[in-house]
């Protein structure tokens, strides 16, 4: 396993989101994701994930007024996550 990024702030989340602009980059729960390999796989269809883009969806992964995710879902991210905010505890990503 890498290691994971730490992210200061959100200016350096938004920069290397800049830099990598050929990845689908998201936030979840303070844990940074590149789905960019997942997007074919998206039982929803990879346009979902692109119109996020660079933005937090914990709110609208949670959301019951468009689709419940599984326990699966939230799993898999884990296989996407290449980082996290700094406000977050290390302890709390030091599993994945």
């Amino acid at each position: 396993m890498s290691k994971l990024r730490v992210f200061e702030d959100e200016d350096e989340y938004l920069k290397f989101c800049e830099d990598n602009e050929d990845r689908i980059i998201l936030v979840y729960q303070d844990d940074v994701l590149v789905v960019t390999d997942f997007l074919d796989e998206h039982p929803g269809g990879g346009e979902i994930l692109e119109d996020y883009n660079s933005q937090d969806i914990t709110e609208v992964f949670h959301s019951t007024h468009r689709h419940v995710h599984s326990h699966r879902a939230l799993k898999l991210m884990s296989k996407y996550k290449i980082g996290y905010f700094k406000d977050t505890e290390a302890e709390e990503h030091a599993s994945v």
